[in-house]
């Protein structure tokens, strides 16, 4: 420890008492690790500054799987929800995959629609009269059209 104590005060040219409070509040850091991200903005193979953030924010919150996912699909990050949110041994409450599927096709965000479908949400199931009916009538750009074709299909069919 004094050592260490030493170190800090040298290489951050800070009196011993300041040392002593660094270190203080760096074995509090510490008793926290599992909320630190390091961000290495030199590093190729390292996430963007925004993937950092969101990462971040997600472990320090007390968010439910399912909000969590949602600030996830806000951020439009899909690789973030499958390494921090959906992950396994995770208790998801009824609906709320649906949910978040219903938020991914409003605001085109395709590659949430596939990460969903990947872990295990089935269309078929998804994809009521009334589901396809409330995405039908959400005017939103493209995602507006893309609806209209799939509900005239549908009514071709049935």
């Amino acid at each position: 420890k004094d050592d260490f104590l030493v170190r800090i005060a040298n290489v951050l040219s800070v009196e011993e008492t300041e040392a002593s409070r660094l270190y203080t509040l760096l074995l509090q850091c510490m008793d926290h690790r599992q909320s630190i991200t390091i961000f290495d903005s030199e590093s190729e193979d390292q996430m963007g500054p925004d993937a950092a953030i969101l990462t971040s924010s997600l472990k320090g919150t007390n968010a439910s799987p399912a909000e969590q996912l949602s600030i996830a699909l806000a951020w439009d990050r899909a690789d973030v929800a499958q390494k921090e949110v959906l992950v396994p041994g995770r208790n998801w409450q009824a609906g709320s995959l649906e949910q978040a599927m219903l938020d991914a096709l409003v605001m085109d965000h395709v590659s949430f629609v596939k990460l969903l479908i990947d872990n295990g949400m089935t269309m078929t199931r998804f994809l009521t009269v009334h589901r396809l009916e409330e995405l039908y009538n959400t005017p939103c750009g493209q995602t507006y059209n893309f609806l209209h074709y799939l509900v005239e299909d549908v009514k071709q069919t049935s």
